[in-house]
This record gives structure tokens, sequence and C-alpha cells, in this order.
């Protein structure tokens, strides 16, 4: 009876500290969220501050300085070239997205009337009061639908304006906390070891030994995430951009750059560009790009079936039910941001089973 007793006990304290720290997470991440992310910049950047301070001789401040104006301007060179591609050819889709819809709409009613009317003249037999396929107006459908998606359109247009104008009249909080950032990063990067020093000072000894190896199956955890995802958006890209060459397309290295970054998407993937360009192809009767599209893109499908469970897998070391599990309970209790979540719970779990924190909690349990 004590032993059960100890047992119950030792489970609701597991519980209370899992929930505390859920929710400190949950209901702090909104305030902390700049110094979360100086504290990850930092650490990515102090083992390289460390290397040109100890082989150039340089001193820490400088070292941290340069390395932090190369590292923002490496990523300031790559978000430039990424959102240029992108706005140029969004700006062309919505300029040519106004003079398109009234085709679109054409050639969904062609096809409309070759799938549909048998259909419908077969019902009209059984019964008489939906009239003839003849007495149908669909000229009145035919503007009601056209009007329908111009206005969308029109929306799509000032939804993209308003987002922008929201962004620039929100650029001083965006540059207020841009420059607190920075500066944490600084101040944190060039005394990482002052603090190293202190954590050693103020935690036993063994708790740093653990904390250190959670922080190296983290590490190691996420660059093997991260790794086999390019290995698979790049053997992607590979196969879709010579098979587009091949094809009558133009555009085809923005096309496949743009399915290489879409790819990073959890889940979603290239399906997110194929599946509409698929059925807009269909729609607008160009029935053999359509075929080879398709065919495309289910190869691409059975080869990521075929290399990505094995790549991620021995990456991070968690069986694909399991993943599709946290996938559904993510999406559940989040919506569409957990489909994003999903990988960074993965790895997160993952890091927790392979550092054996969660035999510990077992063991802390059942003895």
């Amino acid at each position: 009876m004590d032993k059960l007793y100890h047992r119950l006990l030792r489970t609701f304290i597991v519980i209370i500290i899992t929930l505390s720290f859920y929710f400190i997470v949950k209901y702090t991440i909104i305030f902390l969220y700049p110094i979360i992310i100086a504290v990850f910049v930092s650490i990515f950047l102090h083992p390289i501050v460390t290397f040109v301070e100890v082989k150039w001789r340089w001193k820490r401040n400088i070292a941290t300085l340069l390395i932090m104006i190369l590292f923002f301007k490496l990523i300031g060179f790559f978000s430039f070239v990424i959102f240029k591609i992108l706005l140029n050819e969004s700006s062309a889709l919505v300029n040519k997205l106004p003079e398109f819809l009234p085709e679109l709409t054409k050639h969904f009613f062609e096809v409309g009337k070759k799938i549909i009317r048998p259909i419908y003249e077969r019902l009209s037999i059984f019964f008489p009061s939906m009239g003839t396929w003849e007495s149908v107006n669909f000229n009145y459908y035919y503007e009601i639908i056209t009007d329908y998606l111009t206005s969308i359109s029109t929306d799509f247009i000032k939804n993209i304006l308003t987002m922008f104008t929201t962004i620039f009249t929100s650029i001083t909080y965006i540059g207020t906390i841009s420059v607190f950032v920075l500066l944490a990063i600084y101040i944190l990067t060039k005394d990482m070891n002052f603090f190293l020093l202190q954590c050693k000072k103020w935690i036993p000894t063994h708790v740093i030994n653990k904390m250190n190896t959670i922080l190296l199956a983290f590490k190691k955890t996420t660059l093997g995430f991260f790794k086999s995802q390019i290995i698979i958006a790049f053997i992607s890209s590979i196969i879709i951009f010579v098979f587009l060459l091949i094809l009558p397309i133009s555009h085809v290295l923005t096309i496949t750059i743009i399915i290489f970054f879409v790819d990073f998407i959890p889940y979603v993937g290239i399906g997110f560009i194929f599946i509409p360009w698929i059925l807009f192809l269909f729609i607008t009767g160009d029935y053999l790009l359509t075929i080879q599209l398709a065919s495309l893109y289910i190869f691409v499908i059975i080869i990521r079936q075929i290399i990505e469970p094995k790549i991620i897998a021995s990456s991070i070391g968690i069986h694909p039910i399991f993943s599709l599990t946290i996938l559904f309970v993510s999406f559940q209790l989040w919506g569409l941001f957990g489909i994003v979540l999903t990988p960074i719970i993965l790895i997160g779990i993952s890091t927790l089973y392979h550092t054996r924190i969660l035999h510990y909690a077992w063991k802390f349990i059942t003895e």
C-alpha cells in the first residue's frame, strides 16, 4: 500500500512539474522571445567567435562584432534574394489574376458541360421539374461566378497592400525589438565565457553534465533533422528541375528554387505548388501538360516515400507512426500552426528520449 502511495505521489509530482513547465513556457514566451532568440543565436556564434579569438588573437569584443556583422549580412543577403524572387513572381501573378479569372471560369464551364451535362440529362428524366439542359441560364451563373472571382482577386490585392502597410507601420516596434535582440546577442556572445563560469559556480556539477548532454543531443538532433530535410528537398528539386527542363515550361530555375523552399513546409511540401498547378492546367484544357506534371509529382512523391523514412529515422531516431501521432495531436491543439510546431516537438521528444530524461522520470515513479 505504501509503495503504491509513493508511486502515485511521484507520478503526481512529475505531472505537476511537466504542466508547470508547459504553462510557464506558454505564458512567458510572448515576453521573453527576444531573449530566447538572442540566447540561441549567441550559443551558435560562441564557438565561431572563440575560434577567431584564439586563432587570430583578436579581442573578444572585436571578434564578436565582426562575426555578428558577417552572420547578419549573410542572412540579409539570402533573405533579400529569396524575397525579391518571390515578390517578382507574386507581382506577376497578381497582375495577371484579374485578366485570367474570366478565362478560367469559361474553361471551368466547358469542363462542366462535358462532365455534368450527361448526369444532368439523366436526372432530368426522373425529375422533369429540373427542365432541360438548354433551359438553364448559364450566362447568368457565368456572370455571377466571374464577378465573385474578380472581387476575390481584388480583395486579395487589397489584403496584400494592407499587410505591407501594417508591416511598415509596425516598423518602429520591429526596429526596437531588433535593436534589443542585437544588443542581447552581442552581450551574451561577448560574455559567454563569464556566464558559463557563473553556471559552473552556482549549479551542481552533475546537473551541468546532464544539461551539456541534453544540449549536445539537442544540437545533434536538430542538425540531423535539418540536414535530412535539406537532403530530401535537394533530391526532390534536382528531379523536378531535370524534368521541367524537358517540358515546355518557362522560368524553370525560379520555379525550382521556389519549390525547394516550399518543400520545407512540414507535411505540405511540394504539393502546395503542384496540386493547384495541375488543377489549373486540367481546367484550362492543357491535358498533356497536366498528365506530365501529375506523373512528375507522383514520381517525386514515390521517391520521397522511399528515402524519407530512412533519412529522418536515422537523423532523429523516431518511428514514422509516432511522428504521425504527434502531427495529429498538434493539429488538434493548435490548428495549422501545430503542423509547423510538429518538427520542433519531435526534436524535443527525441532529445529527451535519447538523453534518457524520460527513463529517469519513469525510474523515479516506479522505484
